[in-house]
């Protein structure tokens, strides 16, 4: 998939967002046209 600029601002916000807070967890993700769509868990395996 070929991202925009707003895109890519999106994608690294989103993954940043797991890197500062260790609460957060997601399985996966897409970046749709007109929004963001994601799979997560409310068990994170970091905080073990």
């Amino acid at each position: 998939m070929i991202l925009s600029d707003f895109g890519k601002i999106v994608d690294n916000e989103w993954n940043l967002s797991f890197e500062i807070r260790n609460e957060l967890f997601c399985d996966e993700y897409i970046i749709m046209p007109n929004h963001l769509k994601w799979n997560n868990d409310q068990f994170n395996p970091k905080n073990k």
